[in-house]
C-alpha cells in the first residue's frame, strides 16, 4: 500500500442558494459548501488537512469555519451563518474563500 500524499489543493461547490430577501422576516442565511482536497495526482485519499471557508461581504469578513475532510473521499461539508445585520443594500456581493489550513 502506498503512502499518503498531503493534500495541495481545494475544491468546492455551493450546496444552498445565498440568498437573504429583505422582505422577509429571517434572522440570516445559512450557506452550505461541499469540500474536497486531493494531493498532486488528484487522488481524494489524501493525508487528513483541515480545510477553511470564510465568507465576506464588500470585502469586509462576516465569518469562517473548517472543516476535516474524509480519508477516502476528501470531502467535508462546511456551513457558516450571516447575520441578517450584515446584509445592508440590495447590491452587495457576497465572496466565499476556501483553502487548506496550513499545518
Amino acid at each position: 500500500q502506498a503512502s499518503l500524499r498531503d493534500a495541495v489543493d481545494v475544491t468546492g461547490v455551493i450546496l444552498t442558494e445565498p440568498v437573504l430577501y429583505a422582505d422577509e422576516d429571517i434572522c440570516g442565511a445559512y450557506i452550505k459548501v461541499a469540500l474536497q482536497v486531493h494531493d498532486s495526482s488528484f487522488n481524494t485519499k489524501t493525508r487528513t488537512t483541515e480545510v477553511f471557508l470564510f465568507a465576506s461581504i464588500d470585502g469586509q469578513s462576516v465569518c469562517s469555519t473548517t472543516c476535516e475532510p474524509d480519508s477516502i473521499t476528501g470531502i467535508c461539508i462546511a456551513t457558516v451563518f450571516i447575520d441578517k445585520p450584515h446584509f445592508r443594500d440590495i447590491d452587495q456581493d457576497l465572496q466565499l474563500s476556501i483553502g487548506l489550513n496550513p499545518d
